[in-house]
């Protein structure tokens, strides 16, 4: 399954949401979420897999990804196929 990969000062993980970040990465450009947008719901009660705090604020786009067996919020290392790139600092 394709699979979008986010940073978080934990280390990181990958979900099939493009958006956890609060910008559309389905686009390129990715398109920031307008404040009203529905998806905002699902990013501000989502949370760290590892720390269970909210993600909000604390993950960065890092990549995408291939994985031959997906679950919701996996954390590394997972096995994959594709690219990981740093977020532009």
């Amino acid at each position: 399954m394709f699979v979008y990969v986010y940073e978080t000062p934990n280390g990181l993980f990958a979900d099939f949401r493009p958006y956890l970040d609060g910008q559309d990465h389905a686009f390129t450009p990715p398109r920031a979420l307008p404040g009203n947008d529905p998806r905002w719901e699902k990013i501000l009660n989502t949370n760290d897999p590892r720390t269970g705090k909210p993600i909000y604020g604390s993950v960065e786009f890092a990549g995408t990804g291939d994985v031959p067996d997906y679950h919701e919020l996996m954390i590394f290392p997972v096995p994959y196929d594709g690219e990981v790139q740093s977020p532009a600092s």
